[in-house]
């Protein structure tokens, strides 16, 4: 398999010289990614992507380390963006997915921002809390601890729709501690239950981010309930190891939410069959999503790199100057989309928007063990079984 994800690395650097395109600063970083051996857990499967030789330093800091303080902007050009600033005396990566409670109503980064030593910028974000938690005044910003869940940061890259993160709220507003009535994305993200089902995994995953014997570890490729979620790729083993934790906090959120609600309804859970037959079925997944990376095309964004792949699947990458920052790759995933539409709560409006798909025979059909899971739910819960805006087709 190996050999076969550098011939295409190799194949995709040829087409590039036969056009006379010099490679941007991403081409020429994926190209050399080399998948590692998985680590397994009980809702999360993480394949490492790793490099023979450590990059170089990309001199950019982890928001999680640095000195970045977040603020209300007097005149914003859209009423839900941030004001941040950068006190230290290095660049700083703010990845997409940042949870921001505070200010006049909860935000989510939408876009990943390196932001020069000193400078500030004000940053495009989405209200991650609903109406009624709007403040007549504004407070001081918190950081969460945790990145949004995977699906809504694959949505808010894209979609400018302020409906976005309240309604998939809404959705899930049972996940929060008792007593607690904040209607936030940050509520149910810092709930203790969520909190108690993605520990083992992370803990599990620790090691990652430490490297591999003669290699580098830069990123990795998340899996849940069979499926891959998400490709991200940081310039440098440091920016992955203080970005860690936070992102498999948001890559279990998914995992241990739906396997609550599967006990809840009393339906069977995807993906809990023979564990050895997932690992290989998700490996081989993990391949084919690293050689469609090294062959995708890029789109200039002015301050980021668009990434656009067959079957829905698209990405950013940002840059400090010429070395890559930052990378994520994001699979669209039929089941996923159907799963987040079924409704919990029956006054949550408005309906999510519908995914669109742009090879239907790229896209990975769901398995009639999904079919079944999905129905299920949305019978115990109050959704439209088998039809309906999100429903099965």
């Amino acid at each position: 398999m190996i050999k076969h994800v550098l011939a295409v690395a190799l194949m995709a650097a040829a087409a590039l010289a036969q056009e006379g395109k010099p490679p941007n600063f991403a081409q020429g970083f994926v190209a050399r990614l080399q998948l590692g051996e998985p680590i397994q857990t009980d809702q999360v499967i993480l394949f490492p992507l790793v490099l023979g030789d450590p990059p170089p330093d990309p001199g950019v800091d982890a928001l999680w380390k640095g000195e970045v303080s977040f603020e209300e902007p007097k005149d914003p050009a859209k009423a839900n963006d941030v004001l941040v600033r950068n006190g230290g005396s290095r660049p700083v990566l703010v990845p997409a997915g940042t949870l921001l409670e505070g200010g006049r109503r909860d935000r989510m980064i939408a876009n990943d921002v390196v932001l020069a030593p000193g400078a500030e910028a004000i940053v495009r974000a989405l209200p991650s809390a609903s109406a009624s938690d709007a403040r007549k005044e504004p407070v001081p910003f918190r950081l969460c601890a945790s990145l949004a869940p995977v699906h809504l940061r694959r949505k808010g890259e894209f979609d400018f729709s302020e409906t976005l993160v309240p309604t998939f709220v809404a959705r899930w507003i049972e996940f929060r501690n008792e007593g607690d009535d904040r209607n936030s994305l940050v509520a149910i993200c810092e709930s203790t239950k969520l909190a108690e089902y993605s520990l083992k995994s992370r803990e599990t995953a620790a090691g990652l981010p430490k490297g591999l014997e003669g290699k580098k570890v830069v990123g990795a490729i998340s899996a849940v309930r069979g499926r891959p979620q998400m490709l991200t790729v940081f310039g440098s083993n440091a920016l992955l190891a203080a970005n860690f934790d936070a992102y498999v906090r948001s890559a279990t959120f998914v995992a241990a939410a739906i396997e609550i609600r599967a006990k809840a309804a009393g339906v069977p859970l995807p993906g809990k069959g023979d564990p050895v037959k997932t690992l290989e079925a998700v490996r081989t997944d993990a391949y084919d999503l690293l050689a469609k990376l090294k062959k995708a095309s890029y789109d200039d964004a002015g301050d980021a790199l668009v990434l656009r792949l067959s079957g829905g699947t698209r990405g950013r990458a940002v840059a400090h100057g010429k070395d890559l920052v930052h990378l994520t790759l994001y699979p669209y995933d039929p089941v996923e989309a159907r799963l987040y539409a079924a409704t919990v709560d029956p006054d949550a409006k408005p309906d999510a928007e519908e995914e669109k798909v742009v090879d239907e025979e790229e896209a990975r059909p769901p398995t009639k063990e999904e079919d079944e899971f999905i129905d299920g739910w949305r019978d115990r819960f109050g959704g439209v079984r088998g039809g309906g805006r999100g429903g099965r087709r």
